[in-house]
């Protein structure tokens, strides 16, 4: 037999470089070769028995494992029959032959075996580790090897995954890395997985070699399972955080705990609770009593489930009533669901989730509001918003516009339809109109709570998180203006005189200004003591190149400004630049125009502006500086203008502050709007209108009475003011007649409805369908009373100027007075419809409107008024009544030759008294229709021994108020043949009222009455006789001598 084998090897390098196929390199080649052979030659004396003959390959190859060989016969008789198997040295793989050594081996043993039992839902979970035996040793890889579960012997459907991988898993083992942790997860059947009770299952777990299953090991996993997983029980209500008010759960509807579970084998839920102590400390856990599930629904709790949804889901509803949360107390407490199953060794959730939550029986209130509610009413204007903020947080889904209430109080009080939010950020909800609020509107705002209705019923309001309502509902009013936001432009003006030029001086309104020196405003740069330039003034007189009002959309805005050193005999031009939204015919500011004065103060030019004719430069889009005015300079040093921007015609009046406080006003224009706080509110704050009502007798009251007092013309209204005001009001001018129906008989309250005074004798008076008469023939025919009476106002220092104590009073009007514009006045109504002529006064048509002391120079101050008496009288008397802040010196007693017994033309009844002030008046209870209180009492003239007596009823509503009767400056006036005398009534003893010439005393009660009796009587002047040798000298006096103190002769 001979054997032989050849061995060579072939080694060839290239190097050189080539680059696209060109370039230059060398190759070089090496190689050798081995031949090894032997046999042997056995004779025929080996040989035995029948011999036969076959030939037999073999292949001799070297396996890698040291330098062992091993020879396999490739043919008969059987494929891969080692030659040499028996020699204690051979090794064989792939397959392993018994009898050889293993050049592939592997062991298998467990590392982590956890005993005891495994839950249904985690599963079994072992370590196995793998360790390569093995004599084979490759040099490019290591052995692969397939770990599996075998399937005959996995009877009970177990889940085997080896480290999470379904099998047979591979593993890769070498001599560099023999070991290989593998974990191993068994999982129960899906029907089992659900089960209570403990059951054991068992899987066998091999692994092989990959290339010879003959290599391999085994184990066998016996696995107990049961439900060892603590069932879990969630409380999804009260939610984290949410606060909860004892007050709103009642045994009929109780605060309802619910409590979630995906596990379907519980056995009992118990509730359980705890609280904050004072130091932040949790108390221990408590169970709440009779707060458990065992099974089966009670009256405490219910379960229901909702087996149609994956994961399956129970809810476990516990009522909690308002006594058991009231027990607990206000303060913060954590509440928690403890869960037992159905196991054969229950378990218990140890550790279950709880919510904190708040008990909480605060209620809610509202912090701000937009408008501010807090604002005076003038400045609750809307712009754009309509919010409330609150003190706690609030239920979103309580706010609709059910509960955020806004009623159009113009609209017959009309619910205004809208969307509500409310942002819990901030707290805050927010009302958006459907349709834009009406311009000019007034709207109150109504924030619900919960009421009772007479059904007993509760209407809800709105809440705050824990259920609490708002601690009151609230209420508060606003208004709207012509838009809700307000426009926002500005005037450029520049001057030249030819010489000099002075420009971008700028007055606007823009949000957030203020009519004083603010951020916005620029004051003028000094300049040279000769430099031409303009400036803006304020009442200081301080300079401003940029003067900047508030965008608060009232009525005109007006800017003085000045002026200076232009130079002699030159021409000075003044132009505008208006920004492009005043060019616009949609502005909410019509009228614009300049007014210029003279040296005094005067007016003596209006100035229509047109911005309209202002052009558009267009390159810059902006625009173009246009020339208004220029005028020549004849050697002033400075020249005054007003620019007045409105947004219609208005008469502007100022309101001086009289003792009382009270005012009687007219407006002499119709106005555009009646409503009155369109006009005055603005102006006035606070803002009260009254409206007297004939046939009531008594007023009706803006805004109490909303709707049913509009501002008119030729009509008087009284208002109360804190402070002198100026007033304006817009409207156009009244040129005609005007006509005043008064139907009913009693106090009227008249104005003047032209912007110049109206003499009374000219007024016209007609009664139903009669033709016309005049004032006195009105008079005469017992239509109307001849005496009017307006509020005379004392201002402070008219007061203090004063040397006896004067207050705001009622003055007696007559027909040789007028009505100014501006006042009101009471007239009296005998008969019913009467209709009151006005008529439009001389040069109404050409007159100018006298503006207050803010547009134009100040005035003298007035001097006083002298109370004007009726034609021919014998003697007149004044009584006046006076307190701290309160005068009537309207009173007046007297004898005229035209007067005649009982009620007559010369008598003037007593107007409206007014509240916290005092009067005095004449009481006839004998005059039959004409029975009333009288202001004025003329009796017919007395001739010498004969007696007058007066009924004088003295009163004042203020309590503990001194007062003072007085006839001081009057009894100086009475004739010297006038006796006058004053008792009270029920007394006995007259005193002479010359020599007693006041009575003071202090009312004692709220409403006092004092009455008084005065008597008048003529007696016979003594002639005084002459001395011997004097010459007697009589002074004849047509009437009587003023107040002047003695008068030598």
């Amino acid at each position: 037999m001979e054997s032989a084998s050849e061995m060579g090897h072939e080694f060839e390098a290239e190097a050189g470089y080539k680059f696209l196929g060109c370039g230059a390199s060398i190759k070089l080649k090496s190689g050798s070769t081995a031949n090894i052979g032997g046999g042997v030659s056995y004779g025929s004396e080996w040989e035995s028995g029948q011999s036969t003959e076959q030939s037999v390959g073999f292949i001799l190859n070297d396996d890698d494992v040291g330098d062992n060989y091993c020879t396999r016969v490739y043919a008969d008789p059987r494929w891969g029959t080692p030659i040499f198997f028996q020699d204690s040295g051979s090794i064989s793989s792939d397959p392993w032959e018994k009898g050889t050594n293993k050049a592939v081996d592997v062991t298998m043993e467990m590392v982590k075996d956890t005993e005891g039992r495994f839950d249904y839902h985690e599963g079994a979970h072992y370590k196995v580790k793998l360790t390569y035996t093995g004599q084979r040793k490759l040099e490019s890889s290591g052995i692969n090897f397939l770990l599996y579960d075998t399937i005959a012997d996995n009877k009970d459907g177990l889940t085997v995954r080896f480290n999470g991988n379904e099998g047979p898993f591979m593993v890769e083992l070498s001599k560099e890395s023999p070991n290989a942790t593998i974990v191993i997860s068994v999982y129960p059947p899906e029907v089992d997985q659900d089960n209570s009770e403990e059951k054991q299952y068992s899987v066998n777990i091999g692994v092989i070699e990959e290339a010879d299953d003959q290599i391999g090991r085994s184990i066998t996993l016996n696995t107990k399972f049961a439900d060892m997983r603590a069932p879990r029980a969630i409380i999804t209500s009260p939610y984290a955080g949410q606060r909860v008010s004892p007050a709103l759960f009642p045994v009929d509807d109780p605060f309802k705990v619910k409590v979630v579970s995906g596990d379907m084998d519980i056995a009992s839920i118990q509730l359980q609770i705890r609280s904050k102590q004072p130091d932040g400390v949790m108390e221990p856990w408590q169970n709440l009593s009779g707060m458990k599930w065992e099974g089966t629904n009670t009256a405490v709790v219910t379960l229901f489930e909702y087996l149609d949804r994956v994961p399956l889901r129970r809810e476990f509803t516990f009522k909690w009533t308002e006594a058991e949360i009231k027990v607990l107390g206000v303060g913060e407490y954590s509440l928690r669901a403890v869960a037992v199953d159905k196991a054969t060794k229950p378990n218990t959730d140890l550790d279950p989730p709880d919510v904190v939550f708040l008990v909480d029986e605060s209620k809610p209130s509202v912090l701000c509001s937009i408008p501010d509610y807090q604002a005076s009413e003038a400045e609750r204007i809307y712009r754009g918003e309509l919010s409330v903020l609150f003190t706690d947080d609030m239920r979103a889904m309580d706010f609709t516009d059910r509960t955020f209430y806004v009623m159009d109080l113009l609209n017959n009080n009309e619910k205004v339809a809208g969307y509500v939010s409310y942002s819990p950020a901030l707290r805050k909800a927010i009302f958006v109109p459907i349709v834009p609020f009406t311009p000019y509107g007034f709207y109150r705002v109504e924030i619900k709570t919960d009421e009772e209705k007479p059904d007993h019923t509760i209407e809800q309001g709105v809440h705050d998180l824990a259920g609490n309502p708002l601690d009151n509902a609230f209420m508060w009013t606003f208004r709207t203006k012509d838009a809700p936001f307000e426009q926002v432009w500005s005037i450029g003006l520049s001057v030249t005189d030819g010489i000099s030029l002075d420009g971008n001086n700028i007055a606007g309104v823009e949000y957030g200004a203020t009519d004083g020196t603010d951020e916005k405003d620029a004051q003028s740069v000094p300049g040279m003591a000769s430099q031409m330039r303009l400036s803006y003034l304020n009442k200081q007189r301080q300079g401003f190149d940029r003067d900047i009002r508030p965008a608060d959309g009232r009525l005109s805005h007006h800017w003085f400004f000045v002026i200076d050193n232009a130079k002699r005999y030159t021409t000075v031009t003044l132009s505008w630049q208006p920004s492009l939204l005043l060019t616009k015919s949609t502005r909410q500011y019509q009228t614009m125009r300049l007014v210029e004065f003279d040296a005094n103060n005067n007016v003596t030019n209006n100035i229509v502006l047109d911005p309209s004719q202002v052009k558009i430069n267009p390159q810059t889009g902006e625009m173009e500086s246009t020339e208004i005015y220029s005028y020549v300079n004849k050697g002033e040093l400075s020249r005054y203008f007003r620019l007045d921007v409105q947004k219609e015609n208005f008469v502007a009046k100022s309101f001086k502050k009289g003792s009382s406080g009270w005012k009687l006003f007219s407006v002499p224009v119709t106005p555009q709007r009646a409503e009155p706080f369109v006009n005055l509110g603005d102006d006035i704050d606070p803002f009260k209108l009254y409206q007297y009502e004939t046939k009531l007798g008594g007023y009706k009251v803006y805004p109490l009475d909303i709707g049913e007092v509009s501002l008119q013309t030729r009509y008087g209204y009284w208002t109360q003011i804190e402070k002198d005001v100026e007033v304006d009001v817009g409207g156009a001018s009244n040129f005609n007649d005007m006509e005043l129906e008064l139907n009913f008989v009693g106090w009227q309250a008249i104005g003047n409805p032209f912007i110049l005074p109206v003499n009374v004798a000219d007024l016209d008076v007609r009664e139903g369908t009669s033709a016309a008469v005049s004032f006195d023939q009105a008079v005469a025919a017992g239509l109307i009373e001849g005496t009017l009476y307006r509020w005379d106002i004392v201002t402070q220092e008219e007061a203090y100027a004063s040397k006896v104590s004067i207050s705001d009073s009622y003055e007696a009007i007559t027909n040789s007075s007028k009505l100014e514009p501006w006042e009101g006045y009471w007239l009296k109504t005998k008969k019913p419809n009467i209709t009151l002529i006005i008529p439009a006064p001389p040069g109404i048509g050409t007159a100018t409107v006298e503006m207050p002391d803010s547009f134009k120079p100040p005035r003298a101050p007035r001097l006083n008024r002298q109370i004007s008496m009726s034609p021919s009288p014998q003697f007149s008397f004044c009584v006046e009544v006076f307190s701290d802040g309160a005068l009537d010196r309207s009173t007046i007693l007297g004898t005229n030759q035209e007067a005649k017994p009982g009620q007559d033309a010369l008598d003037s009844t007593e107007p409206p008294v007014m509240g916290q002030t005092v009067a005095a008046y004449f009481e006839h209870s004998d005059w039959g229709e004409a029975a009333g209180m009288y202001n004025q009492d003329c009796q017919p003239a007395m001739d010498v021994g004969e007696q007058r007596t007066w009924q004088l009823t003295v009163y004042t509503d203020k309590p503990n108020a001194l007062m003072t009767v007085s006839w001081e400056k009057a009894i100086r006036q009475v004739p010297s043949d006038i006796m006058l005398s004053f008792r009270k009534v029920g007394e006995t003893t007259w005193q002479d009222m010359r020599q007693t010439n006041k009575v003071e005393f202090t009312s004692d009660t709220r409403l006092i009455e004092l009455k008084f009796e005065i008597q008048a009587e003529r007696i016979k002047k003594a002639i005084p006789l002459a001395l011997a040798g004097d010459t007697l000298a009589i002074a004849l006096l047509s009437k009587p001598i003023p107040n002047r103190g003695l008068v030598s002769l």
